[in-house]
C-alpha cells in the first residue's frame, strides 16, 4: 500500500458472472480466474436530486445525490487462453453483454467434400445436417486450396453446404477437405436465460470499489500489423463505499499469452481482400436501469434493451472494386465481412458478421492514398455478430 497516495498502475480487475442478479458474485473472495487483465476507469454517475426551497438569497439551494448509477469502461487486449477450446479471461465478461459462449472440446475431424464451388463447399463425413449450426466457426481447408486456409462458416444449409466468405481462384472440389478445429465461439443472442448479470471488484493500490447488477455492451477494435482492443462499457450497482483492500498478490501478466498481430490474416468485405488500417465491431447494446423502490438504490440491475451492431473500416480504394462496391451501397445490398488474426493455437481469432448494409462510405486520405470511409450495420436478426477464439 502506499499511504497517502494511489498509483493508478496498482490496479486490478476481478469479474464474475452472478447466480442472482444484483447480487455480490465474488463475496470479498476472488480467486485467480476473476481477474482480467486490462485497464480502465468508472464514474459514480449519482442521480442528483433537486431542492427547489426559497432561500430568501439569489442563492439556490443545492442539491443531493440520491441512487449512484456506475458506468464502467474496461479496455482489455484480445488475447487467447493458449488452448484452443479454454475460453479466454475475458470470455466471462461476453454474457453480460448478450454474447453467448459457447466452447467445442471436439470440433470435427477433417473430411472431404463431397461438391464444392469458387466459393461454396458441401461438407462431408460427420458434419451435421441442422442448418447454421456451423455458422461463425473456423474451418480448416486444406489440399485445395493449394497451401491451405482458414476461413470463418458464414453460411450453412441443412443440405451441408457452407459459405466461407471468399472467392477461390478454382472451385473446391473432393480433394478438399475441412476441418472445424476445437474452439470458443462467442455469439449475439436474444435469449434472455443466457445473458448474465456481473459482478466487478476493482483494486486501486490499497482499495476496492464494488459493483453488481452489471451489463453493458463490448467493442472490439483490430489494427494492421498491431492486435485488437476489446473495450466493455457496463451500467450497474455501486456496493457499499470503497474500502481498504490490499492488491491481490496472486495476480500476474508474466505467463500471460503473447498479444496476437494482425498480419498474414484477413480482411474480406463482400468476398474482396480489404487493404484496411483499422476495424472495429460495436454491438451498441442499449442499457437501462430499471425504476424500484424498494430496492436499496432505487433501481434494478442493469438490462438490456436493444442492440444496433454497427462496423466502421478503413480500405484502400482502388480502380478494380471502387465501382461494384459503390453499386452495392446504392442499392443497398448485403455483404459479409471477416477478419481473421493471430498464428498459434489458442490464440487465434476469427470475427465475421455474415450480413451488413453499409450506410456510409466517404472517401478519405490516409497516407497520400485515396481511401473509403466505411460505417455498416449488421442486417441479420440473431446473427449480427461472432467472434471465434481457437
Amino acid at each position: 500500500m502506499a499511504g497517502a497516495t494511489i498509483r493508478k498502475r496498482f490496479s486490478a480487475f476481478a469479474f464474475k458472472q452472478e447466480a442472482t442478479p444484483g447480487v455480490d458474485a465474488i463475496a470479498d473472495s476472488p480467486v485467480l480466474a476473476d481477474f482480467v487483465l486490462g485497464e480502465g476507469s468508472y464514474t459514480y454517475n449519482p442521480r442528483m436530486v433537486e431542492d427547489p426551497s426559497f432561500t430568501g438569497s439569489l442563492d439556490m439551494a443545492p442539491g443531493m445525490p440520491g441512487a449512484f448509477e456506475a458506468n464502467i469502461t474496461i479496455n482489455v487486449p484480445i488475447r487467447g487462453s493458449g488452448a484452443a477450446a479454454t475460453p479466454p479471461a475475458w470470455g466471462k465478461m461476453m454474457p453480460s453483454c448478450a454474447v453467448e459462449e459457447v466452447v467445442d472440446a471436439t470440433g470435427v475431424a477433417a473430411a472431404a467434400l463431397t461438391a464444392g464451388t469458387v466459393t461454396t463447399g458441401t461438407l462431408g463425413t460427420g458434419f451435421g445436417t441442422t442448418a447454421q449450426m456451423y455458422r461463425g466457426m473456423p474451418a480448416i481447408l486444406a489440399v485445395n486450396p493449394v497451401g491451405g486456409a482458414i476461413l470463418p462458416i458464414l453460411d450453412y444449409t441443412a443440405g451441408k453446404v457452407a459459405d466461407f466468405g471468399v472467392t477461390f481462384g478454382a472451385a473446391l472440389s473432393t480433394s478438399t477437405t475441412v476441418q472445424i478445429p476445437p474452439h470458443v465461439l462467442y455469439r449475439a443472442i436474444t435469449d434472455e436465460t443466457k445473458i448474465k448479470w456481473g459482478t466487478l471488484y476493482v483494486y486501486e493500490d490499497g482499495l476496492v470499489s464494488k459493483f453488481t447488477g452489471l451489463q453493458g455492451s463490448v467493442r472490439l477494435g483490430l489494427t494492421a500489423g498491431q492486435s485488437g482492443m476489446l473495450t466493455f462499457t457496463y451500467r450497474g450497482k455501486m456496493l457499499g463505499n470503497p474500502a481498504p483492500a490490499a492488491l491481490p498478490t496472486a495476480l500476474t501478466a508474466g505467463s500471460a499469452q503473447s498479444l496476437p498481430i494482425w498480419v498474414n490474416g484477413n480482411a474480406r468485405f463482400g468476398r474482396e481482400v480489404m487493404r484496411v488500417s483499422q476495424m472495429s465491431f460495436d454491438l451498441r447494446n442499449n442499457i437501462i436501469l430499471p425504476p424500484n423502490p424498494e430496492s436499496a438504490d432505487g433501481f434494478d440491475p442493469g438490462q438490456i434493451l436493444g442492440r444496433a451492431v454497427q462496423t466502421t473500416f478503413d480500405p484502400q480504394r482502388d480502380t478494380t472494386t471502387q465501382a461494384a462496391n459503390i453499386a452495392a451501397f446504392r442499392a443497398g445490398n448485403s455483404r459479409s465481412l471477416f477478419a481473421r488474426l493471430g498464428s498459434v493455437a489458442g490464440n487465434r481469432f476469427i470475427v465475421s458478421q455474415p450480413a451488413i448494409r453499409q450506410t456510409m462510405g466517404d472517401p478519405g486520405d490516409r497516407q497520400g492514398l485515396s481511401i473509403n470511409q466505411i460505417t455498416a450495420e449488421a442486417n441479420l436478426a440473431d446473427a449480427p455478430f461472432f467472434l471465434a477464439s481457437f
